[in-house]
């Protein structure tokens, strides 16, 4: 048995390219991913990403790829957009209208999954938008990032000034929308960490923005509100890495959801110990509570004039606004990673070895081209196991790799597997697409696709070339009756071919 699951992802820039990995449990129980095409979207909508896949399958993997790949394949994951997610006319509705038999209830299970990463990364640009404080504060600091990102003089000003005064400095991020988590984390951090030099720099700068992005550095409430975000945003950055983690699994993702909306609560009463906030409190400790680094700060909470505004504030609390961060995140958070409930109930109790395990409904959702009672009495049998509670605290791909070598447990391994192979995320994918775009630079725009799957193949595919033992290949070349090189009438005329081979020594003396 082979368990199949599919990893895809749409490029989101454009909605013009499909990239498509697979992973398999071998009989062994081990883990292995293929890349199996890159393909050009042709047609709008769904039916142009599907055509895209087959086409891209069909030229790297051949004819066969249907038959025995798309018809077996138990997961896909893709990200949210609608060409893919789509109830009518989504790509997953139509490939389980073209290569699943739902009446009949014979074909391999589909499980489909939309990206939790993805989903994750959504929640946090809904906070950044809801919570107008947030949203304020990054396009303040997305400023300053083009204030010396637009400018070499000043960013060579900059540096020049932390060497000769020893500041801390690291580079400041570029806007990117695309991986926001990835950017306001890397903003919001390197504005901390290089927090003097900025405001000396400010300081002394005569340019008319330094002005504005002085007072904001300078100012208490944003200093404090800062330091906040960076301590949410190190625990979702954490919770993050978790989650496209190779060794998480579906069944996973609820218990590390609910972790990190626990550890973002607690940040309501108790600072992260070693973060941000942890610091700054104990660095104002040592002043008179408005100096840092030996800069006078800046109070906001100015009450307004009027004598019948006397107890109002210009400003919300720093604290309500911190609360509403950590209970929009939260919320955001769980409705984002909504996973199937029935599925999760069915599945985790057969993946933990619990002896009140409803085969039935395990069957019904993972395993319905499978025999039942079969199933039922190897689960049986695995309950009666001389090394029961040893299985049971094995991680499932070490306890699906122990079941294979056996076939008592055929059937209950090919279900296990099909868990693993069933990826909660595509981290695999945007990482090919990241080689892809280095690959495919500024200067091979004109890059066919077809040479891409070649390069992408060889690079994602192949062994290192340390790795590769020539010797078979050159045993079958020497076998073959006509060893002739190829003709290349071109490779000629350079300059590395000559005086090597024989042809150019005779064309020079002629």
């Amino acid at each position: 048995w082979v368990c199949l699951g599919w990893v895809g992802s749409v490029d989101r820039s454009q909605v013009d390219k499909i990239y498509v990995i697979l992973k398999t449990i071998s009989l062994k129980g081990i883990e292995e991913e293929y890349f199996l095409g890159a393909g050009q979207v042709e047609k709008r909508g769904s039916e142009g990403v599907l055509n895209a896949i087959e086409t891209a399958c069909i030229n790297i993997v051949g004819e066969d790829v249907t038959k025995y790949i798309f018809k077996n394949i138990t997961s896909i994951v893709t990200d949210g957009a609608a060409v893919n997610i789509g109830n009518k006319s989504g790509l997953w509705k139509l490939i389980e209208n073209k290569w699943r038999d739902n009446k009949e209830k014979t074909d391999v299970p589909l499980i489909k999954i939309w990206c939790a990463v993805h989903r994750s990364n959504l929640a946090w640009k809904d906070v950044s938008s809801t919570v107008i404080e947030v949203s304020h504060i990054v396009n303040k600091l997305s400023g300053i990032s083009a204030f010396f990102h637009n400018s070499a003089l000043r960013t060579r000003e900059l540096q020049q000034l932390s060497k000769e005064n020893n500041f801390q400095l690291v580079k400041i991020p570029t806007f990117f929308q695309v991986r926001w988590t990835e950017f306001t984390f890397g903003l919001v951090n390197s504005i901390l960490v290089s927090w003097k030099a900025l405001v000396v720099y400010m300081k002394n700068s005569s340019d008319k923005e330094s002005k504005g992005f002085l007072l904001l550095l300078t100012n208490k409430d944003t200093i404090h509100l800062l330091s906040f975000l960076a301590d949410v945003l190190a625990i979702f950055s954490r919770y993050q890495q978790i989650i496209q983690s190779d060794k998480t699994t579906v069944l996973d993702l609820v218990k590390h959801t609910n972790s990190v909306v626990n550890k973002l609560k607690s940040l309501n009463s108790t600072n992260l110990v070693g973060g941000w906030v942890d610091a700054l409190e104990n660095e104002l400790k040592n002043t008179d509570g408005n100096t840092l680094k030996d800069i006078k700060l800046i109070d906001s909470q100015e009450k307004r004039k009027s004598k019948y505004n006397l107890y109002v504030t210009d400003n919300r609390s720093i604290k309500a606004i911190c609360h509403e961060i950590v209970e929009s995140l939260a919320n955001f958070l769980q409705e984002r990673i909504d996973i199937d409930e029935y599925f999760i109930n069915s599945i985790k109790p057969v993946a933990n070895l619990d002896i009140n395990a409803n085969i039935k409904n395990a069957f019904d959702v993972l395993g319905h081209d499978l025999e039942l009672a079969i199933l039922n009495m190897e689960y049986t049998d695995l309950m009666e196991h001389d090394r029961l509670e040893e299985l049971r605290k094995m991680p499932l791909p070490t306890l699906v790799q122990y079941l294979s070598g056996s076939s008592e447990f055929k059937n209950i391994t090919v279900l296990l597997a099909r868990v693993i192979a069933a990826k909660p995320h595509s981290a695999d994918v945007e990482r090919l697409i990241s080689r892809s775009n280095i690959l495919k630079s500024i200067n091979r725009q004109s890059l066919k696709v077809e040479t891409e799957n070649e390069y992408l193949f060889i690079h994602f595919n192949m062994p290192p070339l340390y790795n590769w033992d020539p010797r078979p290949a050159i045993q079958t070349w020497l076998n073959q009756n006509e060893r002739r090189v190829k003709d290349t009438p071109k490779a000629k005329e350079q300059e590395w071919f000559n005086g090597i081979f024989a042809d150019t020594s005779k064309r020079s003396v002629e």
